[in-house]
């Protein structure tokens, strides 16, 4: 019988075991069939480079540009299966590793499940009429306007060269092209795009020619008094209004600008900071930031401690000694330039004048009191003619008496109990004093109060009226009005 028992024991465990292994295998199992599975990839086979798909762009444009990259390679069916998962992230990669067993034959039918299952991100195809919707902001290019212009013809699923023409000119802002377009009208958008070239570059030189005016006005100090106000890039992120201070002893970074920046938690540290004149800031804390100073082969990148404080003040970054020392920075306040070694030489930043100037002008109204005034309307345009409905009651109104004389009368609404009614009537005849009901019982108010202001347009040109003649009635009139 313990025989017996001990042979019907280890058949369960076998039985078991067994089982345990059947289901490992079809959890790591793929869904691609034997064929595929057994499928090799060559030793020198190019590697293809697509961005990854992770369930949130388009599916058939990661399709197209994976097939286009196995074309390029070389690659045939069944190998497109092997290395399609490998482009997949996230959600993506676990829809497929869940895929029934053995259920893909071809790339075609990953393909079209591919499709199916992330048809919801595929982006909306534009009409005709969508096009007309596109309009050249003011300021913005003409090459600007034509590529997102072409980028929204890409979209359109019935491209008509007649319609898009007129779309274009329609949003195009009136200029010397438009009216080229207007004298001699073009055929299709390719025409437009040859006669664009001429007024493309003609707009970049211009361009070109105001950048270096204001590069040259950016630089001028004139005084030599103007402070080291300069640009960084700071978490990806380019801070201006930094000032260069070889008196501070510590890198300020100011609170408003630490939250834009998006940082993570400071590192603690207790402590004040101390001005010239005694005053005293409590320092929230310290963080470290990688801070890259200059553009292009002027480049330098130091990793900066700032001490972050809560204060008003018109800039976002104060950049001490221990910052320009790392740097190894050599800065002079005459010339308004810093320099600096670098991997290939010397590096330059030339401060911008013109900002130096707006953040002085801005830190004299750093802690100005504001009239407490509150303004209750903007719309006081005199050009402005429009009249406004003012809203309707919601119910029925009657008419009640407050005052003694029978014309010292308002409105109340219907939908109250009487008793309600009788409270309310009561307390506006205790309160009747504080009607106007002639000019009289308007004794003026305190213009710290409240006050009217005149929209006058700049620059207008005063005009006096002609006198006019009043007749005797008239003059009665005004004298009696005046008397009031």
């Amino acid at each position: 019988m313990a025989e017996q028992r001990e042979e019907e024991l280890r058949r369960q465990i076998e039985n078991l075991r067994a089982r345990n292994e059947q289901e490992l295998e079809g959890r790591g199992e793929h869904p691609f069939c034997e064929e595929i599975d057994e499928v090799r990839i060559p030793p020198h086979f190019r590697e293809i480079l697509v961005d990854p798909f992770d369930g949130t762009q388009d599916p058939h444009a990661h399709l197209q540009a994976f097939q286009t990259q196995m074309y390029i390679s070389g690659g045939d069916d069944k190998l497109s299966c092997k290395l399609f998962p490998g482009t997949l992230r996230g959600v993506a990669l676990q829809w497929i590793m869940n895929l029934p067993p053995r259920s893909i034959y071809s790339f075609n039918d990953l393909a079209n499940v591919f499709r199916s299952q992330f048809a919801a991100n595929k982006p909306k195809r534009l009409e005709v009429a969508d096009l007309f919707d596109i309009k050249q902001a003011g300021g913005e290019s003409l090459k600007s306007y034509m590529a997102r212009f072409n980028d929204a013809t890409v979209k359109v699923d019935d491209p008509d060269q007649k319609f898009f023409v007129k779309a274009f000119q329609k949003g195009l802002r009136v200029g010397p092209f438009s009216d080229t377009l207007a004298l001699q009208r073009p055929v299709n958008m390719e025409e437009i795009r040859l006669r664009a070239e001429k007024h493309i570059e003609m707009e970049e030189n211009r361009f070109e020619k105001r950048e270096a005016e204001h590069e040259e006005d950016r630089r001028c100090n004139q005084d030599g008094d103007e402070p080291m106000v300069i640009s960084v890039a700071a978490e990806g992120f380019k801070v201006e209004r930094v000032l260069v201070d070889q008196g501070s002893s510590a890198n300020i970074l100011y609170g408003s600008t630490y939250r834009k920046l998006g940082l993570s938690e400071l590192k603690e540290m207790r402590g004040c900071l101390y001005g010239f004149s005694g005053e005293k800031v409590p320092i929230k804390g310290t963080v470290e930031i990688e801070t890259t100073f200059g553009e292009g082969n002027n480049t330098r990148r130091i990793p900066v401690v700032y001490t972050v404080i809560e204060a008003e003040a018109s800039y976002n970054i104060i950049m001490g000694r221990p910052a320009l020392n790392r740097l190894k920075a050599v800065v002079s306040t005459y010339h308004l330039c810093m320099k600096y070694p670098t991997v290939g030489g010397v590096g330059a930043i030339w401060a911008d004048a013109t900002m130096a100037k707006r953040c002085y002008e801005d830190s004299l109204k750093v802690g100005q009191r504001r009239a407490a005034i509150n303004t209750l309307s903007l719309e006081l345009d005199p050009r402005c003619h429009e009249e406004r409905e003012r809203p309707l009651p919601v119910d029925k109104l009657k008419e009640v008496q407050v005052g003694p004389l029978d014309s010292q009368r308002t409105k109340i609404g219907t939908t109250m109990t009487k008793e309600q009614e009788a409270e309310l009537v009561q307390c506006l005849q205790q309160n009747s004093d504080v009607f106007a009901w002639s000019p009289r019982d308007m004794p003026g108010i305190d213009p710290n109060f409240v006050s009217h202001k005149l929209s006058i347009i700049e620059g207008a040109r005063p005009i006096a009226q002609k006198k006019r003649k009043q007749g005797e009635g008239e003059c009665e009139a005004s004298n009696e009005t005046r008397e009031y």
